[in-house]
């Protein structure tokens, strides 16, 4: 199983073995919630934080929008379908503007790191099951949301 934990881990494994001391540590959207547990787990070992596009939990909203956006990718669908299909939610309608469509299309579709139907899924499970609310208000970090 992945979680959030185990990506905050990660990231804070990087860190070490790029011998970054103190960093600024910025989380854009699941990011941010892994940024979060960095704050809270490795605290010393940071700097400042930055929260982009994050919270604390998904609300039902996000995570309806992710799960069906996710069983639209197991379809096999088009990837232009799909990028129709999603952009909607993620930016803002000023920035749909075709120049910027045809960008984010071809910066997909030549991505050789392309997730799988499989890591989305764990991804998505890692955000259902996250929830900082108890905690976070606790976290003694110079953070700018």
């Amino acid at each position: 199983p992945l979680s959030i934990e185990i990506m905050a881990q990660d990231t804070m494994q990087l860190v070490k073995a790029l011998g970054l001391e103190q960093p600024i540590i910025l989380g854009h959207s699941m990011g941010g919630l892994i940024a979060q547990v960095i704050a809270r787990d490795y605290r010393q070992e940071i700097g400042k934080l930055i929260i982009a596009n994050s919270s604390m939990k998904l609300n039902l909203r996000s995570m309806l929008v992710l799960s069906s956006l996710l069983e639209i990718y197991h379809t096999n669908i088009s990837v232009d379908t799909l990028i129709d299909a999603s952009m909607s939610w993620f930016y803002s309608p000023d920035y749909l503007t075709p120049q910027n469509r045809a960008a984010y299309k071809e910066m997909c579709i030549n991505n050789p790191f392309s997730p799988s139907f499989e890591l989305l899924s764990r991804q998505l499970k890692a955000l259902a099951a996250f929830d900082s609310s108890a905690w976070v208000h606790q976290l003694s970090i110079s953070t700018l949301v």
